[in-house]
């Protein structure tokens, strides 16, 4: 039998695994912050991706929040909750729906320098995996899962809706593939370190902190450095991104 649970709206504002619903000045706070913030930078990155590849406005509004909101959405109906979280917190839906059309509009009518886009879509694509590390880890274990479980869903939020962007857009996946610095791996990095950070007794706000800046840090040196998988030459034909 498949276990459901149901998570509902919590009436005196705060959001799952016990953050405030909105962000504040606190370490929660913050971390929910940086998930609106990345939450939305993965619809700008989606929007764009599909826009470099022909899709019309509505294509790339789709992609975009896919993008955003498909590693959380995969990660729920994996584990059988319902509603999945956007349906209920139904601002995450309308920030990525105002992204990804934003992102749209800006790249139709403007002509944005590619420096601006790469420097905005990394450092927006850097923190957004660090708050998902986090919170991905952080419901995993509210649910009482093991450490490798845990882990795996920690990764499946970090990736899982860029894994389906890649797919609709037909270019290699990018985690799959050797084609960009380290991306899946820091992120379960970030969600090891919570853990342990967990297991040492350390503080809420202190695990958080730890979790987000162990993928955080090893992000930039992945892409400072050029640090990537190593892969077995394609015997096919090369790879493009």
């Amino acid at each position: 039998m498949i276990r459901r649970t149901v998570i509902r709206r919590n009436v005196h504002g705060l959001g799952f695994e016990g953050m405030p619903r909105y962000p504040n000045l606190s370490v929660l706070g913050a971390l929910r912050g940086l998930d609106y913030a990345g939450t939305m930078i993965f619809a700008v990155s989606g929007s764009i991706l599909a826009s470099m590849y022909g899709m019309d406005g509505l294509g790339c509004v789709v992609v975009g929040c896919i993008t955003a909101l498909g590693g959380g959405t995969i990660r729920d109906v994996i584990w059988g909750k319902s509603p999945a979280f956007w349906l209920d917190e139904t601002e995450y839906l309308y920030m990525s729906i105002a992204a990804a059309a934003a992102a749209f509009w800006f790249c139709y009518y403007e002509e944005p320098g590619k420096q601006l886009l790469e420097f905005v879509v990394f450092w927006g694509d850097t923190l957004g995996i660090g708050a998902f590390a986090v919170i991905g880890t952080m419901y995993a274990v509210r649910m009482g899962f093991g450490i490798i479980i845990t882990l795996v869903c920690c990764c499946i939020t970090c990736t899982g809706g860029g894994v389906i962007r890649d797919t609709l857009v037909k270019r290699p996946v990018r985690v799959m593939h050797n084609l960009e610095e380290v991306y899946a791996e820091a992120a379960v990095s970030g969600g090891a370190a919570y853990l342990l950070a967990r297991g040492a007794g350390l503080p809420l706000q202190v695990r958080v902190l730890v979790g987000a800046g162990t993928t955080i840090a090893l992000r930039i040196l992945a892409t400072k450095y050029n640090i990537k998988n190593v892969s077995v030459p394609a015997v096919i034909g090369p790879l493009k991104a």
